[in-house]
């Protein structure tokens, strides 16, 4: 929450519903691993980043791939935007 850019669509939530979102996201699933999959520099201020999650949801493999914006500020950099690209589900 605190690295994600005021111009992100989440940022303009409630910060304490937003919280909660993210806490019972985290309680539903246990991440596994992140891998980078790919990171483009477009302006200096500016770069993407392609990564996969692997985690399991309520004790289902799923994976999925996010192409992230992050843009530096004042010095910072701040996660300014993210796209789902792919996900997947398994059975154990």
């Amino acid at each position: 929450m605190k690295t994600t850019h005021e111009r992100n669509e989440d940022f303009a939530k409630s910060r304490r519903a937003w919280k909660n979102e993210i806490t019972e996201f985290c309680l539903l699933h246990r991440f596994l691993s992140l891998e980078i999959l790919e990171q483009k520099v477009t302006q200096r201020e500016t770069q993407f980043i392609m990564f996969r999650v692997t985690l399991l949801h309520e004790g289902v493999p799923a994976s999925f791939i996010e192409q992230s914006k992050l843009q530096q500020d004042q010095g910072k950099w701040w996660y300014r935007s993210g796209r789902l690209v792919d996900f997947e589900m398994s059975e154990i």
